[in-house]
């Protein structure tokens, strides 16, 4: 969630960038300062400024509710697992389970380490 909150915002940012480049621009074709150029580069900052300020605040939307959904998700599976009751395991379950971890353990001990 954070990188790509990170990048949306960082679109919204440009977007507020473009929007007031196009105004210094703007502002100086109509005090006669600048040509049709810098007029119609101000129209197209502020196009690119709607389409990063929608396309920003959409995925910010988007990944919040993408994150919220999985939050709930996660409660879910998480009532789940705590209404499922756990079977008591018999003495033989036991001894065999650790056997098989004590066996685990010494294959990892006997494991020789790589040489370099």
């Amino acid at each position: 969630m954070g990188n790509r909150n990170v990048s949306y915002a960082i679109r919204v940012l440009a977007a507020v960038y473009l929007f007031y480049s196009a105004y210094v621009l703007g502002k100086g074709y109509i005090a006669g300062e600048s040509g049709i150029v810098m007029l119609l580069s101000a129209l197209a900052f502020v196009g690119f400024g709607i389409f990063f300020a929608i396309s920003g605040i959409r995925g910010m939307a988007a990944e919040s509710k993408r994150a919220a959904q999985e939050a709930q998700e996660a409660e879910a599976e998480a009532k789940e697992q705590e209404e499922e009751p756990r079977a008591p395991m018999s003495i033989g379950e036991r001894a065999r389970m650790k056997a098989q971890l004590e066996e685990e353990e010494d294959e990892e001990e006997n494991e020789e380490p790589p040489v370099k």
